[in-house]
């Protein structure tokens, strides 16, 4: 997916004589640039289809494989990987330059941008700083060049919390019984949309009432609770849907999952039919799973292990 670095004609675009030479040449070889001329064009942060270029899509699309080779080689979920690239794409277009020919100037600019002109929030600023400080540390082996980039200090907001009587009237509301049963695992479980998401029809364990969760964030296994009430409803949409394949809720790709996206498309739809004000996603469900066991008396280090499991607090957190 070459168009993913890829930029749209701008003021100018530097690349190496020997790329355009030669494209087999190095792709991350900047010296000596060569600016070609300007086109009407403007930067994919202001154009949803950009004017690509052969050789920026050339030197680009080494970069983006490049670094999605790292983040498979890190390990990191395949969500995180989206992002990452995601925000490194949104970096190199808003510049309209390839990241090797960019520097601590660059970024400083792009991270200025999302603050003052777009009011990005904390926590968007913050994933796209730990994007950018990947890319140049990790895929272009430049970690000088983020070093001194801080990391922005994240608000510490509450979530909003749904009743028991709006989560009632939430599953009420939901027609499917596949997005039923996934969100009522999200709730029951205290599982992330994703881990609900790529439950496998083995991971039920009915006799032991208890919910095997496989590679979790951080690619960590843990055993939550399953509850008499959620084991007859994955039991109904079993036997109502048959899943073929080693999923519980297979989406419309063979051998693949549902997607997180197509839960919260659907999620989106009810809230708005229930008349919430609140702001509900499936991290709600998560976040509502443990208020409402602390509420009811629940020892608070037990809901931690239910939630994310008993040595997070024991493990030192990787450095980008």
């Amino acid at each position: 997916m070459c168009g993913a670095y890829s930029a749209c004609g701008v003021r100018g675009i530097e690349l190496s004589r020997c790329a355009a030479a030669d494209p087999g040449a190095s792709l991350l070889s900047f010296s000596d640039p060569v600016v070609l001329p300007a086109s009407s064009a403007t930067s994919l942060w202001r154009r949803s289809v950009p004017r690509f270029t052969t050789y920026t899509r050339d030197i680009m699309g080494a970069i983006h494989a490049k670094m999605k080779a790292d983040l498979e080689l890190r390990g990191c979920a395949l969500t995180t990987q989206k992002e990452y690239l995601r925000r490194a794409h949104n970096f190199v277009a808003f510049h309209g330059r390839s990241p090797a020919a960019m520097g601590e100037t660059e970024i400083r600019e792009f991270l200025l941008h999302l603050l003052n002109e777009k009011k990005a929030g904390s926590a968007t600023v913050h994933m796209y700083v730990a994007a950018i400080k990947f890319l140049y540390a990790t895929t272009l082996e430049r970690p000088e060049v983020a070093a001194k980039i801080p990391w922005p200090k994240r608000a510490q907001t509450l979530p909003d919390i749904l009743t028991g009587e709006e989560v009632e009237q939430l599953f009420r509301e939901l027609t499917s019984l596949k997005h039923r049963a996934i969100l009522m695992s999200a709730y029951g479980a205290g599982l992330r949309v994703s881990e609900a998401c790529s439950l496998g029809v083995s991971d039920i364990d009915s006799k032991r009432m208890l919910i095997h969760v496989r590679e979790g964030k951080r690619s960590k296994d843990r055993y939550v609770m399953l509850s008499q009430r959620l084991l007859d409803v994955l039991r109904a949409y079993f036997k109502s849907a048959r899943p073929q394949g080693p999923y519980l809720f297979p989406g419309d790709i063979p051998g693949r999952p549902i997607t997180t996206d197509a839960v919260q498309r659907v999620l989106r739809k009810v809230v708005v039919g229930c008349g919430f004000t609140k702001r509900v996603t499936p991290h709600s469900l998560r976040h509502g799973f443990a208020t409402h066991l602390l509420e009811a008396g629940e020892d608070i280090r037990t809901i931690q292990r239910l939630l994310i499991g008993d040595d997070y607090f024991c493990r030192p957190r990787r450095p980008f």
